[in-house]
């Protein structure tokens, strides 16, 4: 079964006081997520290494709210089982949830052979990062 990986780079923000929109992004701290179609309509979070009390539950996940975002848009019910690998910890003023969403975005793009563009991915990875 083809599965496919991708990787968003933690970010940090706030370089200078009035400056809140300029951050650097970090190569070597991020958030990894694996996608593969599952034969079903279900979004399933197989597993999250260096969990840091982030839900399992699709429901409560960013990254299976960033895929049924992208499904609503196309129109699809694909159904995806979930892996993720967080490389910093949650709550660390490092973009977490907005790592996690944009790596979700680009993977799940890709398994569909990108449909959008990498400016339409924008919006689903903030839909993301704000839940």
């Amino acid at each position: 079964m083809r599965s496919v990986r991708a990787f968003a780079p933690a970010t940090i923000a706030n370089l200078s006081y009035g400056f809140d929109c300029l951050g650097v992004s970090l190569d070597s701290l991020g958030d990894e997520v694996e996608m593969s179609f599952n034969n079903s309509e279900e979004i399933e979070i197989i597993s999250i290494e260096n969990n840091s009390g982030i839900p399992l539950d699709s429901n409560r996940n960013c990254c299976a709210e960033v895929v049924r975002k992208m499904n609503q848009r196309l129109q699809s019910k694909h159904g995806v089982s979930i892996r993720i690998k967080k490389g910093f910890q949650s709550g660390s003023g490092l973009g977490s949830s907005s790592a996690s969403s944009a790596a979700a975005a680009l993977a799940y793009n890709n398994l569909l052979d990108n449909p959008f563009s990498l400016n339409e991915l924008i919006p689903f990875a903030a839909f993301g990062e704000k839940l």
